[in-house]
């Protein structure tokens, strides 16, 4: 089968694919214009068409001088692009010192104008440099932080595919340097297209696959926190709070709740209207955010209610941590209208994790009538359900 293949039109194949992949994330890029990762994927794409076209002109007209050392630019222009649209898409800042790929091609340009009179040199430069560009690709996104998403494998494993098969080509040209014409050499260069090409095909496949997966996980973010306060919601909250009760359980641990709610928050909203009262939640949760651990899990279950579950924490831990908390909360400096002062305390609800409950609504229902007491005995300080035990022993 592969003798009836036709280097030429295998060539022409190539760019024809190439040439629609293009198009179809420019299509992509016009229904998606804040998206730029489709631009440049689009741009890599193209590239690889124009490395072949230039291939197949070559081919057709014998001539060396541009054609080969312009014709390996632009492949290697092709992964390097892909590697900017994903990082565009993984919307992730990792600086600029991955352009130093691009410094491959120049001393390859200048080598492929030395050698363009010799038949294998060409080629073994051309499969060294390109390769070693795939393989460093492969060794960069390994190193990133989001190494273990499917796309980034995916594309780790399609450069390492690629570089395998440069790396092959090279070889094997070398092996046969000093031969006029090398056994097999049709066969190889067309086993070696064949698979550069469905190298190609996996790459553009991924990027939609990543721009799919980046989408499920910001509605799954959507879905799972406030959009005010960029906490947990209620639901996330109660997930997460389950797990990690059960962690608990099974590790004998220790495990804390706290409930606040904010302290004539209506008035806030009254006299320095619904946008201040907005941004007053924004702060609290800013704060709570600062004065807690990375671990602790923050959540507004509703209006100016949030809860707090403090994994590893004794009751003992918890009430203090709720006392700093509570402070640091008091000492924000807010205004309102007219440059007012705005006073802002909570009342703070805490309980802990005891040996019959197996259910953080229980857990949530001893801190909220804690929180209760708090606001009876006049705002602006900590109860815990400890308190309500040690009142009944008494």
């Amino acid at each position: 089968m592969l003798a009836s293949l036709d280097p030429l039109t295998l060539m022409v194949f190539t760019i024809l694919v190439s040439s629609l992949l293009a198009g179809l994330m420019l299509l992509m890029w016009g229904a998606h214009r804040n998206d730029r990762c489709f631009l440049i994927w689009a741009s890599s794409n193209a590239s690889y068409a124009v490395g072949w076209a230039l291939f197949v002109l070559r081919y057709k007209t014998g001539i060396n001088f541009f054609t080969l050392p312009l014709a390996n630019l632009f492949l290697i222009a092709c992964p390097i692009l892909a590697l900017e649209g994903l990082i565009a898409s993984l919307r992730i800042e990792v600086g600029r010192h991955r352009w130093w790929l691009f410094s491959c091609g120049v001393p390859y340009v200048l080598l492929m104008w030395h050698f363009q009179d010799s038949n294998a040199m060409p080629k073994i430069l051309g499969g060294i440099i390109t390769g070693m560009t795939s393989l460093a690709i492969a060794v960069y996104l390994g190193r990133l932080e989001q190494r273990r998403s499917l796309p980034v494998l995916l594309l780790i494993m399609v450069n390492l595919l690629s570089a395998g098969t440069l790396f092959f080509r090279a070889g094997y040209n070398y092996a046969y340097i000093d031969a006029a014409i090398a056994p097999q050499q049709r066969q190889v260069f067309i086993w070696t297209l064949l698979v550069l090409i469905t190298a190609m095909i996996m790459q553009s496949l991924i990027f939609p696959l990543q721009v799919f997966l980046r989408s499920e996980d910001w509605l799954r973010k959507l879905a799972l926190r406030d959009p005010l306060t960029e906490v947990s919601n209620r639901r996330a909250f109660m997930e997460d709070g389950h797990a990690e009760l059960l962690r608990t359980l099974r590790g004998n641990g220790e495990l804390s709740v706290l409930m606040l709610d904010i302290d004539h928050f209506k008035r806030i909203n009254d006299c320095h209207g619904h946008a201040t009262g907005d941004r007053v939640l924004k702060e609290l949760a800013a704060e709570c955010r600062r004065s807690l651990r990375n671990f602790d899990l923050i959540g507004r279950l509703g209006g100016e209610e949030f809860a707090v579950l403090l994994p590893q924490t004794g009751i003992v831990t918890a009430e203090l941590v709720a006392e700093r908390l509570r402070g640091a909360i008091a000492s924000l400096n807010l205004t309102g209208r007219d440059d007012k002062p705005i006073p802002l305390t909570v009342s703070i609800g805490v309980s802990a994790l005891e040996p019959h409950q197996t259910q953080i609504e229980s857990m949530l229902a001893l801190a909220d009538a804690a929180l209760y007491r708090a606001k009876e005995s006049g705002r602006n300080r900590v109860c815990s359900n400890v308190e309500k035990l040690q009142s009944d022993v008494s």
